[in-house]
């Protein structure tokens, strides 16, 4: 079993923004797997303006969801941007993404190793 080839093959169905078989490393277990997952979709970031707003106005029009992560992390209105709104957004998918659809898929692969 080629678990890179594999892992490739779930980011493209998926349309993961994250390359999974770039991330995985040899000896890797799941658990270590998903902890350096889990620091890529942290630095997962929408950095310019246009970008920022387009996502959001396509995902979350109202701002409610993203405004709502932002009240989670505790922001401050002064930090608030719409790159930092849609950065929270985009993660916070990401991350949903991972566990709902992927997760399950990739633990099924370590165990095979």
């Amino acid at each position: 079993m080629n678990i890179r080839k594999e892992l490739r093959e779930l980011t493209e169905i998926y349309n993961f923004p994250i390359q999974l078989d770039y991330t995985y490393k040899n000896g890797d277990n799941f658990q270590d797997f998903c902890d350096t997952l889990n620091d890529e979709i942290f630095c997962l970031e929408m950095i310019y303006y246009s970008g920022a707003i387009d996502y959001l106005k396509e995902n979350d029009n109202s701002l409610r969801e993203s405004l709502e992560i932002a009240s989670e992390h505790c922001y401050q209105i002064d930090y608030l941007s719409s790159e930092v709104l849609a950065t929270l957004l985009y993660q916070k998918r990401t991350t949903e993404l991972w566990y709902n659809k992927i997760s399950d898929k990739v633990e099924k692969l370590f165990k095979k190793l």
